[in-house]
């Protein structure tokens, strides 16, 4: 996980926006490691954060001998596609899962149209 300008930069926000947003991302991390799983975690003052999620990527993968680097689907189309370049360029499999966030499914109203319009 990382705190990067990119996600304080892409559009004006209040700063409290932005600090509750990164508390929660801390909070969650190392509620994670409570549960005894392994976190990297690159807060946004940290002299290790590079800053450019495709290079955090990357060096985590190369720094841990990561095999397969899997995500959740994001809810943000800048996100998503960001996301989708940066796999292109890794050297290892890539794979993604939906998320809980939404009641549905990312393609269950597009599946279902496609159906209906078969009729």
């Amino acid at each position: 996980m990382a705190e990067m300008r990119q996600e304080t930069d892409y559009v004006k926000h209040h700063i409290q926006k932005v600090v509750a947003f990164f508390m929660s991302m801390r909070n969650f991390a190392e509620a994670l490691e409570k549960a005894d799983h392994q976190v990297i975690y690159f807060k946004i003052s940290d002299k290790e954060n590079l800053h450019n999620l495709e290079k955090i990527i990357s060096k985590v993968i190369s720094d841990n001998k990561i095999e397969k680097f899997e995500y959740q689907l994001p809810d943000e189309f800048r996100l998503d596609e960001q996301l989708k370049s940066i796999c292109k360029n890794l050297k290892v499999e890539s794979e993604t899962f939906d998320t809980e966030h939404f009641y549905t499914s990312r393609n269950e109203l597009k599946d279902f149209l496609k159906v209906k319009s078969c009729f």
